[in-house]
């Protein structure tokens, strides 16, 4: 468990090491927001997470709500410079879901996600798919009410 929480304490630190990022380089942002999603998920797929202690699962939602904070900070940044990336615009080869950072969004967030969400998908660079996984994040996750047609 000291493992861990050092390895996640040392992931953190560097997480909050600001560094000037170049958007406009595909590649580069690629990279970034395959990290970010990677980063996203480590925590959230942690047997620990589910078969832990009180104290231990607490520990660790700490520091993924300080994960979720940064990268949610990090891709309104990158929205606001460059607009909605997707996977296929940046011929991204790795792993990389902009949508799941939002969707794990703290509330403080909410205001600014939802002018930017708006934003994107009136210029036609968000899908509604991601629009409107999004955007039930931020109305607290009611129940999807799909149409299905036959």
């Amino acid at each position: 468990m000291k493992k861990i929480l050092l390895t996640l304490f040392i992931l953190l630190t560097i997480l909050s090491c600001k560094k000037e990022n170049n958007y406009d380089d595909n590649v580069e942002l690629c990279k970034l927001l395959s990290e970010m999603t990677s980063d996203d998920q480590r925590i959230r797929r942690m047997d620990l997470l589910k078969n832990g202690t009180s104290t231990q699962k607490d520990s660790l939602w700490k520091i993924q709500n300080q994960i979720d904070k940064q990268n949610t900070e990090l891709l309104i940044e990158i929205t606001e410079k460059r607009g909605w990336v997707s996977k296929k615009e940046l011929d991204c080869n790795g792993t990389m879901a902009p949508v799941v950072i939002f969707r794990h969004s703290p509330k403080e967030y909410f205001e600014k996600i939802q002018e930017l969400i708006e934003t994107e998908s009136k210029e036609g660079r968000m899908k509604g798919g991601d629009y409107m996984f999004i955007e039930n994040h931020l109305k607290g996750r009611p129940d999807f009410d799909i149409q299905i047609v036959e």
